[in-house]
């Protein structure tokens, strides 16, 4: 039976193509535990790793159509500008207040010490367009159509929060990755543009960190 809310019912690839996730995760594991890296090069190593290995099943996934999307530049402006914000501001508060624990990226830092104008400068450059590439231009990608454009977007979401309780095994950190992966898995699902979710995950980062001065 075909999924009505699922345009490229017609066009499934292989499940295998989801065998990037076991991979992600156990890289992830070796190097959180066997590595003398600090947490946020784990992360991006293993994240890149990923990319490279994802095209041996995709090689659309630096594509002009695939980081575009259809509707370049036509991006509605305030779930890209204003719900990152937002989002992050609430983070905040929450990390404060209730956790009392770092929040997400900042965690990063003071969980090794690394400087946050490295950190700063590995998120914008590395990790943010290696996340969106990975977990938005392959994984949703390609869940949005093995199990439909609703559910692939939840299961991405949830594959890239588990990923963080891999590396950390820190309930806070999942929960917070969940959130953000929720709404950038949400903004990949209405504008089909990695770039978009560049932007947006990029002015996440960007709010956390003047937030957080």
């Amino acid at each position: 039976m075909v999924q009505m809310d699922n345009q490229y019912a017609f066009l499934k690839p292989h499940a295998r193509t989801l065998l990037i996730i076991p991979l992600l995760y156990l890289l992830g594991y070796f190097l959180a535990r066997h590595s003398g890296f600090v947490f946020a090069y784990q992360y991006a190593i293993s994240v890149v790793a990923s990319i490279l290995a994802s095209f041996m099943f995709d090689r659309e996934i630096i594509s002009s159509n695939r980081l575009l999307g259809k509707n370049f530049p036509d991006f509605n402006r305030i779930s890209l500008f204003v719900y990152p914000v937002l989002l992050a501001a609430a983070l905040i508060l929450v990390s404060k207040y209730v956790a009392r624990a770092p929040v997400y990226y900042l965690h990063f830092s003071s969980m090794d010490g690394m400087p946050r104008a490295e950190l700063f400068v590995l998120m914008m450059v590395v990790i943010v367009p290696a996340t969106e590439m990975l977990f938005r231009g392959y994984l949703q990608h390609v869940m949005m159509h093995i199990f439909g454009n609703v559910s692939g977007s939840v299961t991405a979401g949830l594959a890239y929060a588990g990923f963080f309780l891999v590396l950390s095994r820190n309930i806070w950190l999942l929960l917070t990755a969940a959130a953000i992966g929720g709404l950038l898995s949400f903004l990949y699902y209405r504008h089909q543009s990695v770039l978009s979710t560049i932007i947006a995950h990029g002015i996440l980062v960007l709010a956390l960190f003047i937030f957080r001065f």
